[in-house]
């Protein structure tokens, strides 16, 4: 039987989860882990916690997805014109009122796992996760949906960045701190990036039934821009026009070094440590570089040369993986005063590295984390652990010292 066009037939398992766009999670999931892992790496993670606001998110976010498809079904804005995925309710394979109560569900979902979060986070947990519910819910809902405003961008920019990696954050460390809101902007750009791609494929669509996202109030061109900035990072080059490929290389927090394409200088990274490098060849290797001589002593990198493949006219983004590397000069004693003998060899406990022990027990560590304890092995086998605290600071090879170790007896 028929009901306006839509079959009464229950949906099956694969209309659900083609309504879920499980491809679409990712984007929603992303934030989450990076907040996870800025919690663990300062020693408070809470797995609990974390797995709530993992499943939170994509409750969150697949409501959003039903809620899309019935709202943008009873607005208009999905025809049998529409060009991409398949929308179920659009296609007739699930009715709008059930659609509708999926999305409650989700959502429903959602805010019973948010009672957990908000009972450890508080009132700013409880916060976060009624505006990302409401977000949702209005993106293509209520009387003034901020996806038929053009502001979907700003708040897919907002919500899946900065709120989403903060919140996980707060809720494992019970504190805010500024690096999470940092860390936020990359996935929120990137979340920004893919919305964009869908509002420039569906601008016909969308201009027809009145939805006036960015793509449909600026244009075309204004939308590869926008992508362009998203995917770059929100950076942008004064340069002329580029007519041909280009890649952005970028040495995180190194400015001034010197950037080499086919082994031709071409760039300087400026004050962040990114350069742009335009006349790319497409679709073949550009042999970009640097030189470790224009790094300080203290940073590490694993390759110096990144081959870069780009379509044609298109950006490639370029990260060279140069760390601090967090090194310092030891001098290791034993009890009685004495250097430890010269190839001894010391470890950071938990690590498998291992540093030689030169002439006055002399020693230089690297990786070393803000306490750390280190096991020497001397040459006939015995074992001694001493700790080091590793103090912040500019200088490139600091000498921490001399240490005890103290023999660890078998």
């Amino acid at each position: 039987m028929e009901d306006g066009g839509l079959s009464r037939a229950a949906p099956g398992l694969g209309a659900w989860v083609a309504a879920s766009r499980l491809r679409t999670l990712p984007a929603s999931l992303a934030p989450v882990l990076i907040g996870a892992a800025i919690a663990y790496g300062d020693g408070a993670g809470h797995a609990l916690a974390a797995l709530a606001a993992l499943l939170g998110a994509a409750l969150i976010q697949i409501g959003a997805n039903f809620a899309n498809d019935y709202f943008d079904f009873v607005k208009g804005a999905d025809t049998a014109q529409r060009i991409g995925p398949r929308r179920m309710v659009q296609a007739g394979l699930v009715r709008p009122q059930t659609m509708l109560r999926a999305a409650l569900l989700a959502f429903g979902l959602a805010a019973l796992v948010g009672l957990y979060l908000a009972a450890r986070g508080g009132w700013p947990i409880v916060a976060v996760g009624l505006a990302s519910i409401l977000s949702g819910v209005l993106y293509t809902g209520g009387p003034a949906p901020l996806g038929y405003r053009g502001l979907g961008d700003v708040f897919v920019l907002i919500f899946f960045g900065p709120v989403a990696v903060a919140g996980t954050y707060y809720v494992q460390a019970l504190e805010l701190d500024w690096r999470p809101v940092a860390a936020g902007i990359g996935p929120g750009l990137i979340a920004m990036a893919i919305l964009v791609v869908n509002n420039l494929r569906d601008i016909e669509t969308d201009a027809a039934a009145g939805k006036r996202t960015l793509a449909v109030r600026f244009g075309v061109a204004f939308s590869r821009w926008q992508y362009g900035l998203a995917v770059l990072g929100g950076r942008a080059f004064l340069a002329r026009r580029l007519g041909d490929s280009f890649a952005v290389v970028r040495v995180p927090d190194y400015p001034n070094v010197q950037v080499y394409a086919e082994n031709q200088p071409v760039a300087r990274t400026d004050a962040s440590g990114a350069a742009l490098v335009p006349g790319l060849r497409p679709y073949e290797k550009n042999h970009l570089g640097i030189e470790q001589k224009d790094l300080p002593l203290d940073a590490r990198i694993d390759a110096l040369e990144v081959d870069a493949v780009p379509y044609y006219r298109s950006g490639y983004d370029v990260e060279f993986p140069v760390a601090k590397a967090n090194g310092a000069l030891l001098r290791i004693v034993a009890a009685d005063g004495r250097p430890v003998p010269a190839g001894a060899t010391v470890r950071i406990d938990g690590r498998a590295e291992t540093f030689p022990v030169a002439l006055d027990g002399q020693a230089y560590v690297t990786g070393l984390k803000q306490s750390n304890w280190i096991r020497a092995t001397l040459p006939d086998g015995r074992t001694c652990e001493f700790e080091v605290s590793y103090p912040q600071t500019d200088e490139p090879l600091p000498d921490l010292g001399s240490f005890v170790c103290v023999e660890i007896k078998p």
